[in-house]
């Protein structure tokens, strides 16, 4: 291991995560009703619609309307801007990718094969090219081609994260546990907080029989924490400041992915959501002190000193049953519960809505001791966790008007504090 190029590679994807969570953050900011920031991105497009038809030989204008349709939700117009700016330039490697990153979103796999097919014809050593087609074969079912091209992506690429953890992603959905730990444990020794691979390594481990090791990395009980707010202002009780949050949560515009998801409502909040900010800060704070540092563990080994903040309020009348997930993008994930109907907690087995969090989760056929922890929501509820916990609501019906609301957030670490600083 080489501490110094460890450390380095550490603050390069520190750094870009957080300069991918602002653009994402910044991409969706709604200046109070949201209707300004779409009135924008509808003069964006009709500028470069404009200009795509007075030069139509030109690509450049059809990529950035492809970008602006599909932030405004209109994705088959999106994909046919990209489309028609790939048969412009074919060969041109980023307008392939663009498109492939958007055929991905909608899960077009087959599409998605063939344009990284297209990068990779164009720049045969694209790491990243190859990483996405690692996905993309893999959910086609084709395990063998999925690992051959992640393997490319790690040979190609070994200081992007994303080669290694889509092969072992790969690995697991076939059975090879011990590639899998070995691939989890060379990407954390160049990102020692990868999220994935942190994700990944406890199921890993289990199927190795190394249950305990797996156990430390997943434990609910020390890494899990729920507890009812207080507003400490007395200005407003927590029924109230529900009511609030509600009113302002309904009138936020969807994401273009999912109907279910606001947009972001955490990067400049006002009104209620100033409020809610600065709980959230408190909680998070009184969450990483209460942690004693343990070298040994890669949560528990440093924290961060400074952060930013992502948050999207979702708003269910139902949950279809749903995969496991876990927050890529974040370090500290939670979720705070603003409304929760009488149905939650039905079903049959008395868990239906609730936050559902699972260890051990199952990649392959094979059959899998999965363990789980099942969250009841409550108004007024924060639940906070490493962002790498798998988790998911599970499938609920509700069959009043209310929704179930909630509010989710990551924190995006923006420095750390060496470990020397925290008290053992």
């Amino acid at each position: 291991m080489h501490p110094t190029t460890t450390n380095a590679n550490a603050n390069a994807d520190l750094r870009a995560r957080a300069t991918a969570a602002r653009a994402r953050a910044q991409s969706w900011v709604q200046g109070g009703s949201g209707t300004t920031n779409r009135a924008g991105l509808q003069l964006a497009l009709e500028t470069q619609q404009t200009d795509a038809a007075n030069d139509p030989r030109n690509p450049r204008p059809l990529l950035e309307a492809g970008r602006l349709l599909a932030e405004l939700g209109r994705i088959d117009e999106g994909l046919e801007a990209l489309s028609r700016a790939s048969e412009l330039a074919s060969d041109d490697p980023q307008v392939w990718t663009k498109l492939g990153q958007l055929q991905a979103k909608v899960a077009r796999w087959s599409d998605v094969e063939r344009s990284q097919r297209k990068v990779l014809a164009l720049d045969p050593d694209n790491a990243r090219a190859y990483a996405e087609l690692c996905w993309a074969v893999r959910r086609l079912g084709r395990l063998p081609e999925a690992i051959e091209a992640g393997r490319r992506a790690v040979a190609s690429g070994p200081n992007d994260h994303t080669g290694y953890n889509n092969l072992t992603f790969a690995l697991l959905a076939n059975g090879d546990f011990q590639a899998a730990l070995e691939m989890c444990d060379a990407c954390l020794e160049r990102h020692p907080r990868d999220v994935a691979s942190l994700a990944y390594k406890p199921t890993a481990l289990q199927r190795l029989g190394q249950v305990e090791e797996g156990l430390r990395l997943v434990d609910f009980e020390r890494l899990t924490w729920a507890t009812q707010v207080e507003l400490g202002d007395g200005r407003l009780s927590v029924d109230g400041f529900n009511r609030e949050l509600a009113g302002y949560v309904k009138s936020v515009p969807s994401r273009p992915f999912d109907a279910t998801q606001t947009v972001d409502i955490l990067i400049e909040p006002h009104g209620v959501m100033t409020t809610f900010r600065a709980m959230v800060e408190q909680a998070l704070k009184h969450y990483l002190g209460r942690l004693a540092t343990d070298p040994t563990h890669p949560f528990l080994a440093t924290r961060p000193s400074r952060w930013e903040l992502e948050g999207w309020a979702t708003r269910l009348r139902r949950m279809p049953p749903q995969e496991h997930h876990f927050h890529q993008h974040g370090w500290v994930s939670g979720v705070y519960y603003v409304s929760v109907p009488a149905s939650v907690g039905g079903g049959d087995h008395g868990r239906d809505g609730f936050l559902e969090f699972c260890r051990f989760p199952q990649f392959s056929q094979d059959s899998a001791h999965s363990q789980f922890l099942a969250l009841p929501p409550r108004p007024g509820m924060l639940v906070l966790f490493p962002s790498y916990f798998y988790h998911r609501v599970a499938a609920f019906e509700s069959g009043a008007n209310e929704p179930r609301i909630s509010i989710a957030f990551n924190l995006i670490p923006t420095d750390w504090e060496a470990c020397s600083d925290r008290a053992t």
